[in-house]
Formats: C-alpha cells, sequence, structure tokens
C-alpha cells in the first residue's frame, strides 16, 4: 500500500472525507487534494506529520509502503526499556524449545504475580526491584523435567553416534579382513 493507498484507508475507516482531513490535520485542503492531482513525492515532513497525528497513525505507517498495519509503531503509553529490548532480541535468536522455556517461566511468573495482587500483598514494582524473583516450585519441577529430557536426548544421540562409530568400524574391519584374506590367498598360491 502506497501513502494514498493508506490515506484513502483510514479516511474510510473514519467516515471522514479530505476536507475534513484538512480541518482535523490543519493541513489545507489544496494540499491535500495536490496528493491525488500531482502526488506526493515533495511532502514536507511536517505536513506527514500533521496528517498522521489526525489520523491517529504513526509517520512510518503512511510513508513506508511495506508497513501496512495501521498500529505500527503506536506505543499507546506503553514504554520498553533497552534492557526489555535486549530480551526481546535475545528471545527472538531462540529455537522453539527455548522459548517454549521463557514462555513457561513468564507465565508462571505472571500467574505468581496476579495471585499475589489478588491476594493483597504487596508486589513490587519492578522497574525498582533489584532482587531476583523467587521462581515457584511448579517452575522449578517443569525446568527440571525439561533438563531431564534433554539428558535423555542427550544419552540417545551419544548412543546412536557410538552404534555409528561401531558400524563403521566393524565396516572398516571387513575392508581390511578382505584384504588380508586376498593377501593370504596371493601368498599361498606364490608357495605353490
Amino acid at each position: 500500500m502506497d501513502f494514498l493507498d493508506k490515506l484513502d484507508f483510514m479516511m474510510n475507516k473514519l467516515g471522514i472525507n479530505k476536507r475534513k482531513l484538512s480541518n482535523l490535520s490543519g493541513v489545507p485542503y489544496t494540499t491535500i487534494d495536490t496528493f491525488y492531482k500531482k502526488g506526493y513525492e515533495n511532502t514536507k515532513l511536517s505536513t506527514i506529520k500533521k496528517i498522521a497525528e489526525a489520523l491517529d497513525v504513526s509517520m512510518d505507517y503512511l510513508v513506508v509502503d511495506s508497513i501496512t498495519d495501521e498500529d505500527y509503531g503506536k506505543t499507546n503509553g506503553f514504554y520498553v526499556s533497552v534492557e526489555e529490548q535486549a530480551h526481546i532480541k535475545k528471545y527472538r535468536a531462540l529455537d522453539k524449545h527455548g522459548k517454549e522455556m521463557v514462555d513457561i517461566v513468564l507465565a508462571k511468573e505472571a500467574e505468581r504475580i496476579e495471585a499475589e495482587q489478588q491476594a493483597g500483598a504487596a508486589v513490587p514494582d519492578s522497574s525498582k526491584d533489584t532482587q531476583t524473583p523467587t521462581i515457584v516450585p511448579e517452575i522449578t519441577a517443569e525446568l527440571a523435567k525439561l533438563a531431564r529430557q534433554n539428558q535423555e536426548l542427550a544419552a540417545e544421540i551419544a548412543a546412536m553416534k557410538e552404534e555409528d562409530a561401531a558400524m563403521e568400524a566393524a565396516s572398516e574391519l571387513s575392508v581390511w579382513s578382505s584384504a588380508l584374506d586376498g593377501s593370504l590367498s596371493q601368498a599361498e598360491r606364490r608357495k605353490k
């Protein structure tokens, strides 16, 4: 979707026309109408900002054709710290198993905090919390279970590698045995 497609989409969604958008944004009607007649390539950043604010979308949404989610870039009062961004980056790098582990711990900890809040217990502000949160026994049990499964898988893999090595050794032994038999046969023929 290009700028004009998004403009049309958002005006349609909000039930407004170019004149109403002009009134909401403070951008002259003629400027908005010119987008449709002559293009929008040289539009000022300040104009795009006013239109984005009036439509309640990010400037990125309006100008980057590949962004099609009108909620893109909105924080809705949600702040992500640099530390949290680092956690998100690490999470995205995990494989399926790693993400499942993180999801289990996160769900259990969220349940614990919710239960404490419902019980009226004081829940520390996580932005000021300097202590590591206590992991509930259920999480510990789940982690232990997953660790056992990992050990069992590692043992199976090691056994398979040993089996492969034994089969390879047997094959190599067979080759040597055949070569030895051939040499012995040749030696016997020479004696005769």
